[in-house]
């Protein structure tokens, strides 16, 4: 058995967003929705926690392995309205359809999932009433057929 050795961290060839205005949700089910994002949270990667692998034989510490199957948790986004979004909202609600993010410098991580929650928030004299829209990955597509997410990155990012 070998223990483990220190790796130097090395400067990472990509570049990192700078801003995240305008960062921009699309569902391909309706792609011109009257919602207008204010802030985005993209979808959390989650590699679930780690499986027990502790046994008797052990001597001096727990041990564990990480899971083969990766996890992708709800995206969700803040937004202004139109009240007539609510019969279009109700028309994609619950629907698989290709969903895409979109950053500010114009990369796109594009996946199969629905529109899982639209909250619209309280509304008060004075500001403009807002909601929020969660979103789910089902990573299946309109087959059934298990498909991974699609990251598209542009010229230098």
């Amino acid at each position: 058995m070998a223990a483990p050795t220190a790796t130097p961290r090395v400067t990472p060839a990509g570049d990192r967003l700078r801003d995240g205005d305008q960062t921009l949700i699309t569902f391909a089910s309706d792609s011109n929705i009257e919602l207008f994002e204010m802030a985005a949270t993209p979808p959390p990667i989650d590699g679930g926690d780690m499986i027990e692998t502790t046994t008797f034989h052990n001597s001096t510490r727990r041990t564990k392995w990480p899971r083969r199957l990766i996890e992708d948790g709800n995206g969700q986004f803040r937004c202004a309205y139109d009240p007539v979004a609510k019969t279009r909202i109700e028309a994609i609600i619950n629907t698989n359809t290709e969903i895409t993010v979109t950053f500010n410098d114009g990369s796109t991580w594009a996946f199969w999932g629905a529109l899982i929650r639209f909250t619209p928030q309280e509304a008060q004299e004075g500001q403009m009433p807002e909601a929020i829209v969660e979103f789910g990955i089902t990573n299946t597509d309109s087959a059934f057929a298990e498909q991974d997410p699609v990251v598209v990155e542009v010229a230098g990012s």
